[in-house]
């Protein structure tokens, strides 16, 4: 029996964000004799020297940009999303899978017949921002379409500064354009700026994020579409490793990708004159409520006309009846759920989508075969 051992994990983000996977991650934890401290993506390094000197822990995750390498030195930690090269030697390193994050995001813009297309890194440059420039700049090249990038190195220090730069590099790009921003607080700067530069997204500029955190996508106007990706301590395996490491064993794997969940559409990238307000509207409308009890009668009430003509305009923007928007999303979501909690949920995880059992899910997989 495993000897209960502490873990902080420090933040990059909104953890409240994914609740049910954190939960899940938790108990897949407990079983491995890992108790995990959740700390506010908002402490500062001060803060983490007296969190650790407090809890004394075994072990850490450190998901989180702006905390020092060298304040985790002598301690066991997984690294996410920090360049490897600049690793404490035999760090467990946890990567997103970038150029899969870039070829969604080439494939929803390039599915909108653009005049061009741009990368905005994030304020920082971060390591994984500049991978993830570096995908997107060979998926557009590989479809013959030229990139421009916003040069965040260059512009200058603060916060203003990058926002000025920023504002007179997005009045001059050609329009229509899509753009890629590295993350959704990147995004929704982006976002922020069009306004006095007269950018009506997404006739304009469609833009697209990344982690789909809802406090930011859902929040904006209008709603930001975002790349899903999967959280990084629900892999048994990378808790396994840090396990091993405090331990003093030598883990048998020490790098791990975590792959993409999925993208989330929203108005941010709804564009052409076929989405008109009513149809953006429902679209937010069956993404949020699908798994809630959500009929297609109530997805006609959004629609300023009857059933009927609702149905016709929304099928002729989307290619999808209301019935069959809604069941998409929930099989969707359902899926989602199945590659992270396991076969073993399955009864669960129809409930959550808004069904009764697993049965009506896996009828509705056999279908769209």
């Amino acid at each position: 029996m495993h000897t209960m051992k502490t873990i902080l994990e420090f933040h990059r983000n909104y953890p409240e964000e994914r609740s049910s996977e954190i939960a899940e991650r938790t108990h897949l934890a407990l079983e491995r004799g890992l108790d995990i401290k959740q700390i506010n993506f908002t402490t500062s390094a001060a803060d983490v020297r007296d969190l650790i000197d407090f809890w004394k822990p075994d072990g850490c995750i450190v998901n989180n940009d702006n905390l020092p390498l060298e304040m985790f030195k002598g301690i066991p930690a997984v690294f996410c999303h920090r360049n490897p090269a600049l690793l404490p030697e035999g760090s467990i390193y946890v990567s997103n899978d970038e150029r899969e994050i870039a070829r969604h995001a080439a494939r929803e813009l390039l599915s909108l017949d653009l005049a061009a297309y741009a990368y905005v890194p994030d304020a920082a440059n971060e390591y994984w921002s500049k991978q993830r420039e570096r995908w997107f700049v060979q998926m557009m090249k590989i479809n013959g379409k030229k990139c421009s990038v916003f040069d965040a190195a260059n512009c200058g220090a603060g916060l203003s500064v990058y926002q000025t730069a920023l504002t007179d590099w997005l009045g001059g790009l050609p329009r229509p354009v899509g753009v890629f921003a590295a993350n959704d607080s990147t995004a929704a700067t982006v976002m922020d700026l069009c306004t006095p530069l007269g950018l009506s997204i997404p006739d304009d500029i469609s833009i697209i994020g990344v982690d789909n955190f809802t406090q930011i996508c859902e929040v904006n106007r209008p709603t930001l579409t975002s790349i899903q990706m999967t959280l990084e301590g629900g892999n048994p395996e990378i808790l396994e490793a840090l396990r091993d490491k405090m331990d003093g064993r030598k883990p048998e794997k020490r790098s791990f990708t975590m792959p993409v969940a999925r993208t989330v559409r929203r108005a941010s990238t709804m564009r052409g004159r076929k989405i008109d307000a009513s149809v953006r509207k429902a679209c937010d409308l069956i993404r949020t409520h699908s798994c809630t009890g959500l009929k297609a009668r109530d997805v006609a009430k959004v629609f300023p006309c009857g059933r009927r003509m609702a149905e016709i305009r929304f099928k002729a923007a989307t290619g999808q009846t209301f019935l069959e928007a809604i069941r998409s999303t929930r099989l969707a979501h359902a899926k989602d759920l199945l590659s992270r909690k396991g076969e073993g949920k399955r009864d669960i995880i129809a409930n959550e989508c808004g069904y009764a059992a697993w049965s009506s899910v896996h009828r509705l997989m056999g279908r769209r075969k």
